[in-house]
């Protein structure tokens, strides 16, 4: 996350290609000849279908948590084709109880900024604490705002379903339908906000492209 935010930087304009390119994460190339046979390697991307939103699917990427950020940023700009932003904006903190008319003030205030300067806006993308009113916010008053969620994959509720496998639901993006994110949510787990545009899930377990491990 804080390599993703360093190398971000600002001002406009694109990033070129990582020399390693997309072709790190594409879905045919999901075990990037690193992972032992028959081991899920941690990578793969495609679309969330939300119960609450389901003609809006949101785009995902899940990676190993060493992923290298160049790279990254590459898949962002070029899959994704996000923007680099002028203005980043993380937002964190603990639980806030209610949405009163401050709040509702402050994040609408946000959201103006975050269009008017083409920002794109971070925060853990789950349904608890001030992601879930972030996201809220963005539904209200953001418009097309990137609204970016990094979140632990090992923590999330329902992940069993975004794990990409060559006939899965999710394979990629132009053909198959995006995936049901349906969720049981166990202690401890934390269920993925839907208002989110984005989701970056970081897998502690997996390995970045070119590490063949051993």
């Amino acid at each position: 996350y804080a390599s993703f935010v360093r190398r971000t930087g600002g001002g406009g304009g694109r990033y070129d290609k990582h020399p390693v390119g997309t072709k790190a994460f594409h879905q045919e190339e999901r075990c990037l000849d690193s992972c032992d046979e028959g081991r899920d390697c941690g990578l793969g991307f495609g679309r969330i279908q939300f119960a609450a939103v389901p003609n809006d699917p949101k785009l995902y990427l899940r990676v190993p948590s060493d992923a290298d950020a160049d790279m990254l940023l590459s898949f962002v700009e070029n899959v994704w084709g996000l923007r680099r932003p002028k203005l980043l904006i993380g937002i964190t903190g603990g639980s806030i109880a209610t949405w009163n008319t401050d709040l509702q003030n402050l994040f609408r205030e946000l959201m103006s900024v975050a269009r008017e300067t083409d920002a794109w806006i971070i925060s853990d993308g789950t349904k608890s604490g001030i992601s879930k009113f972030i996201g809220q916010a963005r539904y209200r008053f953001g418009g097309n705002v990137p609204l970016i969620g990094f979140a632990s994959w090992d923590a999330i509720a329902g992940k069993e379903h975004l794990v990409v496998e060559p006939n899965s639901i999710n394979y990629g993006y132009g053909i198959r339908k995006p995936v049901n994110y349906e969720h049981h949510k166990a202690p401890k787990e934390s269920v993925l906000e839907h208002n989110h545009s984005h989701f970056i899930l970081v897998d502690s377990a997996g390995r970045a492209p070119g590490d063949g491990g051993g």
